[in-house]
């Protein structure tokens, strides 16, 4: 490259390569990020399931790593009864996105869904432990699953304990503390509950 005009022609060659590549880049990540609002007003606000799954299908082969893509189709999935497909794509979401306190919640209501109790109560484990800020209806919900289990009473206790804790005005907490401490003859508790 003696020549300077061959100089400069490749540098004007390389100057625009970049350019357009970083327009692309650029275009790619709008696109992503509007066929994502879009799936979830469909989701969210139309209730249009199947038009929703499609823009997230869209994002996923756009970019595979797109966590969010991953639970709004997990929520789909959950909502219209299609459980083992939801627990799925929860799972694909936490593995992208380890620290994901909202697809750990989801999972642990889908097992919910599937009588999977313990499943369900270490999914909200790890949705506390993600997110300790969120964790008031997280424990209440994990109250009402040790509720139902055997022997779980002291757990279920403890877990609308935390709940009333972080949100004194959450009526259904107390009134099943009570209900629990009236299940174990402790009433001086019921009343204060």
């Amino acid at each position: 490259m003696k020549n300077p005009h061959t100089l400069i022609i490749f540098l004007t060659l390389i100057i625009i390569f970049i350019t357009s590549v970083s327009r692309f880049s650029f275009g790619q990540d709008k696109s992503i990020e509007e066929l994502y609002f879009q799936g979830v007003d469909l989701l969210e606000n139309k209730k249009q399931y199947e038009e929703a799954l499609n823009y997230f299908q869209q994002i996923i082969e756009l970019e595979p790593g797109y966590a969010d893509a991953y639970f709004q189709m997990g929520k789909i999935f959950g909502t219209t009864k299609q459980f083992e497909k939801a627990i799925t794509y929860y799972k694909n979401a936490i593995n992208l996105k380890p620290d994901y306190s909202s697809a750990y919640y989801e999972l642990g209501l889908v097992y919910m869904e599937l009588q999977k109790r313990e499943e369900a109560l270490e999914a909200f484990k790890q949705a506390i432990r993600s997110n300790p800020d969120s964790a008031d209806e997280i424990y209440y919900t994990m109250g009402m699953i040790y509720r139902k289990m055997k022997n779980y009473e002291d757990a279920a206790i403890e877990s609308f304990k935390k709940t009333t804790q972080r949100n004194p005005q959450h009526a259904d907490a107390f009134f099943y503390l009570g209900w629990l401490y009236n299940e174990k003859g402790n009433y001086e508790k019921v009343i204060e509950a």
